[in-house]
């Protein structure tokens, strides 16, 4: 086998190594680019590989930083995955006696905890590395092997691993997207990367995508004058982010047959609603896409077209509002979505509002993803509840119709366990810290942690649980639904 190259005999290898690869597979990295790449719509996202910085940092000898930046909900993270797809198809075309280069990445996410937390990067990177080489099993086992390392214990171990892996192959490409996502030291990670590029005999080209946060420990790295020759800046502009969400909408619109049926001109009207009030960003065109698509239960008609049509137009007016009327009272400028996401949830009636955001609160705060029956269970439970038979009536809260109705389009119900997610990391950061509706939680995060807790522990002290679980024909129930 040629020095560097990939080694994929996995499935023929030692019990020792599988064992290895288990231990490092905290975060399922190769699903997440998966699910990315399978929401991408068709032939968006192209743009960076006609953009010049791009070609430059790909192209040039020597090793490079890209540091591509955009506003929250630009389609940074789709772009991040478009890129490792291109390398990834390139790479795995090389001939055989060839080296192939090493691709190393890793998605951040804020929205879940796991995706957050920088030894779950370390631990991705170095079972990406096992997978490119496998004779570096022993040594990534004896960096991994102490579960009470520090963060930048850790990170020193994995650098003194790259660092001699990088000497032994020609091009690195390491992609790191959402960086500010990740919790910890992040600054830290950066500096030691760059570091390593810069004094490797090797090419390795990094690619960060990131928000603009002026003054963080992020922002410093990049700023650094010591590696100010090795970094390129980049931004994602309204105008290349515009051209992917016409083409995102055109697709959607040409795929749905009933409005295909209704003629050109209103097709083009209501393309041209959304994109408009877009403003560059992704993520706003794909939930009123969402939002109108809801208007039609009973399939689509003029009527129904023009009720969606007025809907949209109400929602980017309220929008507009909102977002004006919180700059003013915070003095900065306020992301586009947060007045949106106010816009959408004061749609909700006024006598569903106070379970709708106990809803919430369960989704929000929760540690990990909960399946939609431990919703149920959760929003059913009140303080002085005895047994599971004094929530049943409560439970059909959460089935799924009720929750895509109250939560839309704000989560997504996903897997055959029917796993609540939510849709972007921005919705978790207005409902915590950034929002300024009722439903959000910037102040009442105490109160919040408090009601989960005497919902647990009243659970949890329900008699079903003193009696034996082999005569029990709730048992089950009990066990699946324990938060």
């Amino acid at each position: 086998m040629a020095e560097g190259a990939v080694e994929r005999q996995a499935d023929n290898i030692s019990p020792e190594y599988q064992e290895l690869r288990r231990t490092l597979h905290r975060v399922n990295y190769e699903a997440h680019l998966e699910d990315i790449l399978a929401k991408r719509s068709h032939n968006t996202a192209r743009w960076i590989f006609e953009n010049e910085a791009f070609r430059n940092w790909k192209n040039s000898p020597g090793s490079r930083v890209l540091w591509l930046t955009g506003i929250v909900g630009s389609g940074k993270t789709v772009t991040a995955a478009s890129v490792i797809n291109e390398l990834t198809e390139e790479s795995n075309s090389i001939v055989a006696h060839r080296v192939r280069p090493l691709i190393l990445y890793f998605f951040s996410d804020s929205k879940e905890t796991a995706k957050s937390d920088p030894l779950n990067l370390l631990s991705c990177l170095m079972r990406q590395i096992l997978h490119y080489r496998v004779a570096y099993g022993k040594r990534i086992k004896h960096a991994t092997s102490s579960a009470t390392d520090s963060f930048l214990i850790a990170l020193g171990k994995t650098m003194d691993i790259m660092r001699e892996l990088f000497s032994r192959i020609p091009k690195v490409y390491i992609i790191l997207d959402a960086l500010d996502e990740c919790s910890g030291a992040k600054g830290e990670l950066l500096t030691r990367i760059f570091q390593a590029a810069k004094l490797s005999s090797s090419c390795v080209k990094v690619l960060v995508t990131t928000r603009i946060h002026p003054g963080t420990e992020l922002d410093r790295a990049f700023q650094n004058p010591s590696y100010g020759k090795l970094i390129v800046k980049m931004s994602l502009v309204e105008s290349q982010v515009k051209l992917d969400i016409d083409k995102f909408l055109l697709q959607k619109i040409e795929a749905t047959p009933g409005l295909r049926a209704l003629g050109n001109e209103l097709r083009q009207k209501v393309k041209n609603t959304i994109a408009q009030h877009a403003a560059g960003v992704f993520l706003w065109a794909s939930m009123a896409w969402e939002m109108f698509c809801g208007q039609a239960v009973s399939g689509w008609t003029l009527e129904i077209v023009n009720k969606g049509l007025a809907m949209l137009g109400d929602l980017c007016n309220r929008t507009t509002a909102i977002s004006r009327e919180a700059e003013i009272k915070s003095s900065r400028p306020q992301s586009p979505l947060y007045g949106f996401y106010t816009a959408v949830l004061d749609r909700v009636p006024g006598t569903q509002r106070e379970d709708t955001k106990r809803l919430f609160q369960f989704i929000i705060f929760a540690h990990t993803p909960l399946t939609l029956r431990q919703l149920g269970a959760a929003c059913a439970v009140r303080v002085g509840d005895k047994d599971l038979k004094s929530i049943e009536e409560r439970m059909c809260f959460a089935l799924a119709d009720e929750v895509k109705t109250r939560c839309y389009p704000f989560v997504q119900i996903v897997g055959a366990d029917q796993t609540i997610k939510v849709v972007h990391s921005s919705i978790k950061e207005y409902f915590l810290d950034g929002g300024s509706g009722e439903y959000c939680f910037t102040d009442d995060h105490h109160r919040a942690h408090l009601d989960i807790s005497l919902t647990c522990l009243t659970y949890l002290t329900f008699t079903d649980f003193a009696k034996d679980h082999s005569t029990n024909p709730n048992s089950t129930l009990v066990e699946e639904e324990v938060l």
